[in-house]
């Protein structure tokens, strides 16, 4: 690099030298090197609480941090907590189960107007199908035995000295209109009324449990009536022979509520005989 050269002037007969422009460049770069440094000091000054702060950050956060024991426990506690719930939900259901069980209570269907009053066995009433009314027995068992050849469950049921067939029985008006339609179709007379059997039988534990499964229309389990079919007492053994059918049908999943028909009718003539 080109040295620059600066200007002399005599003084006392003696040339003094003056270098400007490096006096100039030396006071400049002294300054840099103060401003360097005063900067720099600066910078580490504000550097330092930033340090501290992320020690105590880091601190703080390792003050929180659970110990290998601690999780361990917590985990348990929280494992324990979640099996208790789930016991705790099994065992209500469970309960519930029994208690549905031992109330004899088959479905839901029974509120809809299966029976008005399925409390008291002589109270029950139900929908059933027509199919005509006698005034002699003989020529009405006549016309039950036709629709039994044809696998259509049929009673003769007496009341008020006139003997009524009945052809079907069924959950709700509704039904009773279905069922009565598809005997209409296959040419047997047919008329939808509630029945009303009229007896007014002595309260007894198995007609009242009779009364309340046979509420339940075509909603039925078979284990509730062989639970049933264990209180019968002796001298009703043909209610018992006449639901066996019925049930033998419910396990084999070819169930109607029409064969619950000669059911309700030897109870009630069972029930009658004893007033």
């Amino acid at each position: 690099m080109e040295e620059k050269k600066g200007f002399s002037v005599k003084i006392g007969g003696k040339k003094q030298k003056k270098q400007q422009q490096q006096s100039k460049e030396e006071m400049i770069g002294e300054g840099s090197y103060t401003l360097y440094d005063e900067e720099a000091a600066a910078t580490v000054e504000k550097d330092v609480p930033v340090l501290d702060q992320l020690n105590k950050k880091k601190s703080e956060k390792n003050a929180v941090s659970l110990s290998p024991f601690a999780k361990k426990l917590a985990a348990a506690a929280l494992g324990a907590a979640l099996i208790g719930v789930v016991l705790g939900f099994l065992l209500l259901r469970y309960t519930a189960g029994i208690e549905s069980e031992t109330s004899g209570v088959a479905a839901p269907i029974a509120t809809q107007g299966a029976a008005a009053n399925a409390g008291a066995f002589s109270d029950l009433t139900a929908y059933v199908v027509q199919g005509g009314v006698y005034n002699q027995e003989d020529i009405g068992q006549d016309v039950v035995q036709k629709y039994a050849d044809a696998g259509i469950p049929a009673v003769l049921w007496e009341k008020n000295g006139q003997f009524f067939l009945l052809t079907g029985m069924a959950g709700s008006q509704e039904e009773a209109d279905t069922l009565g339609s598809q005997l209409q179709a296959q040419g047997y007379e047919s008329y939808v009324k509630q029945w009303d059997p009229g007896v007014e039988a002595a309260s007894s534990a198995w007609l009242d449990e009779l009364a309340v499964l046979l509420a339940a229309g075509d909603n039925q389990d078979s284990a509730l009536w062989k639970a049933w079919q264990e209180k019968i007492p002796a001298e009703a053994e043909s209610v018992k022979t006449a639901s066996d059918e019925a049930v033998s049908a419910m396990e084999q999943g070819s169930f109607t509520a029409s064969m619950l028909l000669p059911v309700w009718h030897e109870a009630a003539t069972l029930a009658a005989a004893g007033q």
